[in-house]
């Protein structure tokens, strides 16, 4: 059982579902038709975790046997500012899993967001607006804001360049 502790293109990926669709209690894993797929991606690049410490409740996937990977994501998810500064792999692929968490999001909520519309918070702004795609907030539900993309063509660019990991 060996933790991977740094960032990597992976590890922004995970960030980028966890940081919106994060289980609070209980366990590492993410809401939606996602869950068993970001905990294989969590085994395959932060934490080998055994497959005795994965529990399935209502749909959702999560791992119940200890901490161990949670430090990775939650300092990540806390400097993501900083560490996804550049128009890069890295900033790509968080913001890719954002953008597809946004759509998991929606429709469990039941509301409907354009193309060019994701949801966030005020940190995500910073990224978007710092990275020169600049960002609109549009509304909010419950703690999150809606943010629409002005720059959407290059955004598009940004995360149709870099590899969907549920989708492989």
């Amino acid at each position: 059982m060996s933790l991977k502790g740094r960032l990597t293109k992976e590890v922004a990926y995970l960030v980028g579902w966890w940081h919106l669709l994060k289980i609070k209690r209980g366990g590492i894993g993410i809401y939606g038709p996602h869950s068993f797929q970001f905990l294989e991606n969590f085994r395959k690049y932060i934490h080998d975790i055994a497959p005795e410490n994965i529990k399935e409740e209502n749909g959702v996937f999560r791992y119940t046997g200890g901490i161990q990977g949670r430090g990775l994501l939650k300092k990540v998810e806390r400097e993501r500012d900083r560490k996804f500064r550049f128009v890069n792999e890295y900033s790509g692929m968080y913001l890719l899993a954002l953008y597809k968490a946004s759509r998991d999001f929606a429709n469990m909520n039941k509301i409907e967001l354009d193309q060019n519309m994701i949801i966030g918070d005020n940190i995500d702004i910073k990224i978007i607006d710092n990275l020169g795609y600049y960002a609109l907030e549009q509304g909010k539900i419950e703690n999150w804001k809606i943010i629409k993309i002005k720059r959407f063509d290059l955004f598009n660019m940004l995360i149709s360049s870099v590899p969907d990991l549920f989708n492989q």
